[in-house]
């Protein structure tokens, strides 16, 4: 059960997606953002580095849920950029999601500290 940790390292398995969907709730419930700069927040809130197609994957489904919309934005220099912001359900859920997170931290620091 525990010798072999290679399936927590695929892409799209394990915690590091789940997180990853949390972490781009909380950082759109400060403010809007574009892919990239979401991304580089991630990357230094999770403390590892993960493909770009992590995020838009992670961003398509909770735009499919409703938790966030997008609009391209014309920018005066270069390519347009998709701006996305946080709606009042990805709020509720961001909510529910960190609960769960403070629960699960304190069932994690009991085991640490038994």
């Amino acid at each position: 059960m525990f010798g072999n940790h290679s399936h927590h390292h695929k892409k799209g398995t394990g915690l590091i997606p789940g997180l990853v969907m949390i972490a781009i709730l909380k950082i759109l419930s400060k403010k809007p953002a574009y892919g990239y700069a979401i991304r580089d927040i991630v990357i230094d809130l999770i403390e590892r580095e993960i493909p770009k197609s992590l995020i838009y994957i992670s961003l398509r489904k909770l735009e499919k849920r409703g938790y966030v919309r997008s609009e391209w934005k014309v920018m005066e220099q270069g390519p347009a950029r998709r701006m996305y912001n946080i709606t009042d359900e990805g709020k509720d859920a961001l909510e529910h999601k960190l609960n769960c997170l403070r629960k699960y931290i304190r069932i994690c620091q009991k085991i640490i500290d038994y």
